[in-house]
Formats: structure tokens, sequence, C-alpha cells
């Protein structure tokens, strides 16, 4: 028998396996409860670039569009960035849309500042990563770019781009920085620090020992050796129409495991930048409110950078979708977004034709909007979403008006022609019926012509024969043939006394 402490510990045991059980049953739920409704597909992307002469192309920009999380949208996602100096960029695409409207197409462009690019689609379908090899057609060539102050010292911290194209690179602590540029081809870039800044060019390129060289030099001085050795941030903000964006107030945090936390306020300047230097490396973040949206950015600190940030309209306007709703009418929709959800907004539709005419519009339970149109002719339409900031009109939309199918009328019934086998059968039965009659003439008068038997015969079968040979005729014309010539009757027979 088991004594009262082992019944103790066993009855313990089974209250926790079965609370063990009942712990395991409780997660299973959970996971399936919280299993998301919407499908997710994922795509990595690895996009590389070489030159004509075979060398890796640095600073190429990638912009791919995909769909993201917008069912009526097929490029509502985009991921754009730079190449590395291993002429390589890499993402990861994921969609988020129900599995009904994926949309695994995606198109990937590269450019550079000394070729326009090429553009490609493609499918997300790979569970391995997705490689797009583009050939640049342009030999290219390294250079350093230095840039100086007017005292000749190097300026650490110093961008250096080329004209139209957003990609920069950050000198050094020797102020320098390696740039890619067609070999033997002409361009123009852009060294700049702080509010100054210099051009320089194809005619600027000198040979040294180390390769080709630019040298740049900046009007301006720096004041001290702790300038020049700090880790310098450059903050540049353009608004919607690429201008600079001045006097943004701008909350600075930054924190180091060596200097104290700096906390404090400033405002970007007349060019739409802002300047943060430190000595140690560390974290820095940037708050602010722009037309009633937060933007918040984290930047580990381990280096020099030059950041640009350019704003777009939070307001946008989907391209126009169409659905079929009788004989040539159509419910035009306009998906309007906006993440400052507690702004209204403002939808109107137009048709634009031979005069623009506005449409009644309407929200479906879907939360998008709706009109109905009936056209007579082809139209264009367009929608236009606003708000207290912004103002969007959304691409055409081509309405295109389809004539009703008219049946042609129905033909008339062809006449029927009598078929020459039903002639000939109602013909022989003539026949017959005439020369039974004739028989039974015949028998019933032959006793009174008994001494005449060919004047009997004459008598009963010539009928007959007329009228045989006028059904042939007839036969025969309707057959198209020639009528048959008509012979010669036969001589009269007289009675035999």
């Amino acid at each position: 028998m088991q004594s009262n402490g082992s019944q103790a510990y066993d009855a313990g045991m089974h209250e926790r396996r079965t609370g063990m059980r009942r712990m395991l049953f409780a997660i299973a739920v959970l996971l399936l409860i919280a299993t998301p409704v919407f499908a997710v597909w994922s795509q990595k992307v690895v996009v590389s670039a070489r030159s004509e002469n075979g060398l890796p192309v640095e600073g190429a920009q990638v912009k791919i569009v995909y769909q993201k999380d917008d069912s009526l949208k097929s490029g509502d996602g985009l991921v754009s960035g730079f190449t590395g100096a291993d002429g390589r960029f890499e993402t990861e695409l994921v969609n988020i849309v129900p599995f009904e409207y994926h949309n695994r197409n995606f198109e990937a462009t590269l450019s550079t500042f000394y070729w326009k690019g090429e553009m490609r689609r493609t499918l997300a379908d790979s569970l391995e990563a997705k490689t797009l090899e583009f050939f640049v057609p342009v030999a290219i060539e390294p250079v350093n770019v230095t840039v100086y102050d007017a005292t000749n010292a190097p300026i650490e911290g110093a961008g250096v781009g080329f004209a139209g194209f957003e990609y920069a690179k950050i000198t050094d602590r020797r102020g320098r920085a390696g740039v890619q540029v067609p070999k033997g081809g002409s361009f123009e870039g852009i060294a700049s620090y702080g509010n100054a800044s210099a051009a320089f060019s194809e005619k600027d390129v000198r040979i040294s020992k180390s390769g080709k060289a630019i040298l740049v030099a900046l009007p301006l001085t720096l004041e001290s050796s702790e300038e020049k050795n700090a880790i310098i941030f450059l903050l540049n903000l353009k608004d919607e129409q690429n201008e600079p964006v001045e006097g943004q107030e701008i909350s600075v945090a930054f924190s180091s495991e060596n200097a104290t936390a700096r906390n404090y306020t400033a405002k970007t300047d007349a060019a739409g930048r802002l300047k943060f230097g430190s000595n140690e490396e560390g974290a820095l973040a940037l708050f602010f409110m722009r037309n009633e949206n937060e933007y918040y950015y984290e930047y580990n600190l381990t280096g020099s950078k030059n950041v640009s940030v350019k704003f777009a309209p939070l307001l946008t306007v989907a391209p126009l979708a169409r659905e079929k709703d009788g004989e040539n009418c159509f419910r035009i929709i306009a998906n309007v977004s906006d993440p400052r959800s507690h702004l209204p907004i403002d939808v109107k539709m137009v048709k634009v034709g031979q005069e623009t005419t506005p449409l009644d519009v309407s929200v479906d339970e879907r939360g998008l909007f709706v009109s109905r149109l009936c056209v007579s002719a082809d139209v264009q339409v367009q929608a236009i979403a606003s708000n207290k900031f912004d103002n969007v009109v959304s691409a055409p939309l081509d309405i295109k008006y389809s004539k009703p199918y008219v049946p042609p009328p129905p033909k008339p019934p062809a006449e029927e022609k009598e078929k020459p086998t039903e002639l000939l059968v109602w013909a022989i039965l003539a026949f017959v019926i005439v020369s039974i009659l004739s028989v039974i003439f015949y028998i019933v008068t032959r006793r009174e012509f008994a001494g005449a038997p060919g004047y009997v015969v004459e008598r009963t079968l010539r009928p007959v024969i007329i009228y045989v040979r006028k059904l042939v005729q007839l036969f025969t014309r309707r057959r198209g043939k020639p009528p048959l010539a008509r012979a010669p009757p036969p001589p009269n027979m007289t009675q035999q006394p």
C-alpha cells in the first residue's frame, strides 16, 4: 500500500500534468485565433549592375514597384535605394493583400546620372532570392574627390553628388569620397558642406599617384580642429515642389555611451538644412510635425551622414476603376487615402468631354467613393480630392461608348419548289387511276362494240395516252428539258361489219 505522502505526491503530479495540458491547449487555440486573415507572400530581390567594362556599378538608383497592401492597385508599394560598392542592392517585398486579389507582378528600374536606365517586369514566384542583373552600356572609371576649405584643410562630412541625381557620397576624415564617372565622358558634380557649395566637372580631373582625382575648394573656413574631426550629420528637407523647407522646427535627441544625452530643438536654415555634430558615436533621433502629421527618424551615427528627405502629398488618389452597370453605364470607383484620418476629405468626380460635368458621388460600404455614369459617346472621368493641405487630381479614366447591337432583319422564306420525285409519283398514280377507269369502261361497253375491237381500244386508251403525254410534257418543262415531239395520231380505225 502507498503511504499518504506518496499519494499526495502522485495527486500533485497529476494536477500539474493536467494544468500543463490545459495550458498547451489554450496556446493552440490562441495561435489559431491569431492567424492573420490576410494571405502574405514575400519575395527577396537582389539587383546587381555591371558596366560595359565589367566594373560593378556603385550608386545606381534602384526603384521597385509592387502590390503591397491595396487590393485595388497593383503598384502601391515602392522600395528604392542605391547599389553599394559591389554593385548590388538587396531588399524584400512583402504583400498582405487577400489571396484572391494577389498580384505578384513587380517592376524594377535601375538608372544612373550618366545613363537613363532600364525597367524590367517579373514575377514574385520564387522561394529563393530573385536576382535581376542589369547591364549598364557605359564604361566607367573611379575618381577620388577631395574637398578642402579655404585654408586647404580637408573637410569631413561634405556631400559629393551629381547634377540631377539624388545619390551622394560623404567625405571621410581626409576629405575624400570615391565616385564613379563615365570614362571619357562629360559630367557635372557638386560638393557641399553647410551653406557652402562648389561645382566640378570632367575638366577638373587630374592624374595622381593613386589614380584620377578632383580637388574641390569650398568658400568656408572651419573654426577648430574639433569640428573637423567631429561626426557630422546633415539633414536636408525639401517640400512637394522640391523646394527647401525653411524654418522647420525639429526636436533632436542624441545619446552615446561616453557622453551625456543631448536634447534640444533646432530649425532648418534657408537651404532647408539641419546640421548636427558630435565627437562620439551614438544614436540620433529626430522628431517634428508638418501639416498635422508626425515624422520620426532614427539614425545610428558611426560616421558622417548626409540625409535628404523629400515630402510627398499624404493625400493620394489611386487610379480610377470602373464596373459595368448596364448597357453603356458604369460605376466609377475612386480609392482616396490619407494617414491623417482626422482630416475631412472632399472628393469630386467630373466627366470631361466636350464640356466638364460634375457627377454625383457617394461612399459605399468599403469606404470607396463611387459615381454612376451612362454615356452616349467616348468621355473621360477624373477624381479631385482635397483637404486642408493637399489638392490631388487623379489620372483620367477613358470610358468608351459601345453601339447597341441591332440584329439583322430576318430573310424571307424561300419558295419551296415541287420536287420532281413527287411529281412523278403523282403522274404514275393518275395513270393507274385512269387505266383502271378505262378498263371498267371497256368491260361495261364490250357487248355493244363486240364486233369492232380496234375501235374500242382506240376509244378506251386514247384519253389515257393523251393524259400521260401531257403529264410527261409538264414534267420535262419543270426539269428544264424541251418537251417531247408530239407523235402523229394513229390512223382512224373503222368499225368492222
